[in-house]
């Protein structure tokens, strides 16, 4: 295969430089490798450039899902002290429902006695 366009000019003189078929050859193969290696270069930069942007993207997300997860997690505190406070509620109701019955009944047997003391003094 040869070229006969492809041809070497001295700006300081007409001169032909004449070289080899297989040296020509090599620097054809040379000059073809290195558009190649400079073009491949720009696709490997490219595909840096957005993987670097879905790294972005990833961390983003990463980042609202912690934001997310602390503030579940104040949330369950939040919601074991009220839980807690309802417990103690509960507890103060109760023992206020006993003394309640202890009342009523303590009032219900006093008014029983002073029943049956009237009933024995109008007798």
């Amino acid at each position: 295969m040869t070229l006969t366009s492809i041809s070497q000019t001295d700006t300081k003189s007409d001169s032909i430089i004449c070289v080899s078929k297989w040296l020509m050859h090599r620097v054809i193969e040379d000059l073809e490798s290195g558009d190649l290696a400079k073009e491949q270069l720009i696709l490997e930069r490219d595909i840096q450039d957005k993987l670097k942007d879905q790294i972005s993207i990833k961390d983003t997300i990463i980042e609202s899902y912690i934001k997310k997860e602390k503030n579940r997690e104040s949330e369950l505190l939040v919601m074991s002290e009220v839980l807690k406070l309802k417990d103690e509620k509960i507890k103060v109701a109760k023992d206020e429902t006993k003394h309640y019955k202890k009342q009523r009944n303590l009032f219900g047997m006093s008014s029983g006695v002073i029943t049956v003391l009237i009933i024995l003094i109008a007798l």
